[in-house]
């Protein structure tokens, strides 16, 4: 079954005019028919029982209906026929002296409406394809509302966790003053990771919004991805070995250097490895760097708990944090990490793939593209 919504750049619609009158619903078939830019390919149902059944079997751009049927009349047609998820437009046919009706059809969810009469029917095409055009904006609309929705939550949640455990640390020192210096230090040092962790986090939504604009700031320069790989490496290493885990590092030789931003390539390159020591509890982490082709490519495996098939498209949407079934959720964040990678390495031309099978462990790798001459350039200036 095809999945329905009506798409403006598609080249033929599939519209499903419900209209009991066989002689006008022959008339909308042949004005649509008539279309070339877009093709419009028409059925018609006489009830709003046939056309509820219809729709439920898929296949549909767009709708359009008459308000005056057999089973049903008025704006019940219509509250039948859309509810507020329904993807396609629907453009309601309304009688002469009944305007009133079509326009109270618009504030229920309509895209349009038209009058009942032979000459409204002949810009319908023209009226459908505006009707798809609102359509689709306004469920951009809602899928903002609802990421700003997600972003609320998600942030109110994630910044009350430290500000409360400064707030308890400060009033500790200073509701008992009379604690030794070493009780003092421990409490603050616990307010002052909270504060950083808060920063963090504050820093990461900025730096969404300013890659999701298109508005990040980039420094280029060349850069050998295999000696940031090593010196974020050595930065997870006390953690590595806390875990009592098996690290393996490995790189080509004579790799290329590539042109590239070095802090925020460095910044994806920790956050993968550190997310595989975070999600690995046995067994090694492995990371390489290598010669792939036209690129080089950086990539980290674990043999953690792994994801599951069905998650793996959620992994790089923004405020998406996907917890193992069975497990509580170990760490903190709101779901930006990997989405502000992912903008990272498109600003770079490169490429994410990411591998897993689920019990077994993940595989996470970026390649980013080498240009021949100019990398021979990179590496006389670099290794001066």
């Amino acid at each position: 079954m095809r999945e329905e919504g009506f798409t403006v750049s598609q080249s033929l619609f599939n519209v499903l005019v419900i209209e009991d009158d066989l002689r006008f619903g022959g008339l909308i078939s042949r004005t649509l028919s008539a279309s070339l830019r877009p093709l419009y390919r028409t059925e018609q149902a006489r009830t709003l029982g046939a056309a509820l059944d219809r729709i439920r079997e898929g296949g549909f751009d767009g709708v359009v209906c008459d308000l005056g049927l057999p089973d049903s009349r008025g704006l019940d047609t219509l509250r039948e026929l859309c509810p507020r998820e329904r993807p396609f437009p629907v453009v309601v046919l309304t009688e002469f002296d009944d305007e009133l009706t079509g326009l109270r059809a618009v504030r229920e969810g309509a895209q349009d409406y038209l009058v009942k009469t032979e000459a409204e029917v002949s810009i319908l095409p023209r009226v459908l394809a505006y009707a798809a055009q609102r359509k689709q904006d306004e469920q951009r609309i809602r899928k903002a509302l609802e990421l700003k929705k997600q972003f609320t939550a998600a942030v109110s949640h994630e910044l009350r966790t430290p500000l409360t455990v400064i707030e308890e640390c400060l009033g500790t020192v200073l509701d008992d003053p009379g604690q030794d210096e070493s009780q003092n230090r421990r409490v603050l040092e616990t307010a002052r990771s909270n504060a950083r962790r808060l920063a963090h986090l504050i820093q990461s939504v900025l730096d969404f919004q300013k890659f999701e604009s298109g508005r990040g700031e980039f420094e280029w320069a060349p850069n050998y991805i295999d000696r940031i790989a090593s010196e974020e490496a050595a930065r997870i290493m006390p953690e590595v070995r806390r875990k009592k885990l098996q690290f393996v590092f490995e790189n080509d030789s004579d790799l290329p250097p590539v042109r590239s931003d070095r802090v925020q390539i460095a910044r994806v390159i920790h956050n993968w490895m550190s997310n595989a020591v975070k999600f690995t509890e046995k067994g090694e982490i492995r990371s390489r760097v290598f010669r792939d082709g036209r690129f080089v490519r950086f990539e980290v495996s674990d043999t953690g708990l792994g994801i599951r098939e069905e998650d793996l498209p959620k992994l790089f949407q923004s405020y998406e944090q996907i917890v193992p079934p069975g497990t509580a959720r170990k760490t903190g964040g709101i779901g930006l990490g990997l989405a502000i990678d992912r903008q990272i390495i498109r600003a770079h031309g490169g490429q994410v793939r990411v591998e897993s099978t689920y019990g077994k462990g993940t595989v996470f790798s970026l390649s980013l593209p080498v240009s021949s001459a100019a990398a021979d350039d990179f590496k006389m200036e670099y290794d001066r």
